[in-house]
């Protein structure tokens, strides 16, 4: 098989023992950094194990910040802070119990905003800190009229503070049925 380009071997080595990476040789002769792992391969010239990255937080190319995901700020926080193994409301350790990180405030981009508990505490505690929002007869029937006129539903959970699949259950009839019939 043919070279894919010509280049000096000892003057590529050189370049590369001074520092440069198989990507910026492959910048500088024009080629790819596949193409610059053959020539080195097949002339000869070793290539530096690849030095360990940090790649936490912002210094990785995934990052979102902010703008995070439910399940990717409990990822976050499970490799900043670890796997919990105690409930730190009811104090047990139990290792056949299931224990979670519980956001204390939703402020889901803070790893400090979480804390250890068991699925028992946890569920108590979402109940007493986010308990679900209930609508009034008049409320329901008002949201069914919204929907009949083409709203998004969306808007509509925004408008009353409920979450959107309350609208939907709403609107497949699964809650508040008794209203509007």
């Amino acid at each position: 098989m043919q070279p894919i380009f010509k280049a000096d071997p000892e003057k590529l080595q050189a370049l590369y023992n001074s520092g440069m990476t198989q990507t910026e040789l492959a910048a500088h002769y024009g080629v790819t950094q596949k193409a610059i792992w053959g020539f080195m391969r097949r002339h000869g010239i070793k290539a530096r194990i690849a030095a360990k990255r940090d790649q936490k937080g912002s210094k990785n190319s995934s990052w979102v910040g902010d703008k995070i995901s439910y399940k990717g700020a409990h990822n976050r926080v499970e490799a900043e802070r670890g796997t919990p193994k105690f409930c730190e409301v009811c104090g047990s350790s139990d290792s056949t119990k299931r224990y979670e990180w519980a956001s204390l405030t939703k402020n889901y981009s803070d790893v400090m905003d979480y804390k250890r508990m068991c699925k028992t505490c946890h569920v108590n505690f979402d109940k007493l800190m986010h308990p679900r929002r209930r609508l009034s007869e008049s409320q329901a029937l008002y949201v069914k009229e919204q929907i009949k006129s083409g709203r998004k539903q969306s808007e509509i959970a925004d408008e009353l503070g409920v979450k959107r699949t309350l609208i939907n259950h709403i609107k497949a009839n699964r809650s508040y049925k008794e209203v509007g019939n």
